[in-house]
């Protein structure tokens, strides 16, 4: 079971998540206030999300949760990466398309989120 400050922290940052989607689906997307979020949005993982204390959880929690802290680092990674392709786009086509990827990223950490809130 996940105790309930690590509940918390993981609601708080799928809400962080939704939010930044929404922002996304904008069709008026500030690049640089994207990448601003973005940033945010990694920090608060590392501030609030790595920094639970995993081995305080079962063993089968604990595995899972580092599991997926670290598919969640990845998916941030990435999703800084698309950011800046996507400051970087000219084409109309290319900017969509990064901002399709932008969103699956968004929304592959939100389904992270989701796996672990269901295990309480």
């Amino acid at each position: 079971m996940l105790p309930q400050s690590h509940s918390q922290q993981y609601q708080e940052f799928q809400q962080i998540l939704q939010q930044l989607e929404q922002f996304v689906d904008r069709p008026t997307c500030d690049r640089a206030v994207l990448k601003s979020k973005i940033l945010e949005t990694q920090e608060f993982f590392h501030k609030q999300i790595k920094s639970l204390d995993i081995e305080a959880l079962e063993a089968e929690m604990a595995y899972r949760s580092r599991s997926l802290q670290v598919e969640m680092d990845k998916q941030l990674r990435l999703l800084n990466m698309e950011v800046m392709f996507l400051q970087t786009a000219r084409q109309l086509a290319t900017s969509q398309h990064r901002l399709s990827q932008i969103k699956e990223r968004l929304r592959t950490l939100g389904e992270y989120c989701g796996v672990m809130l269901s295990t309480e």
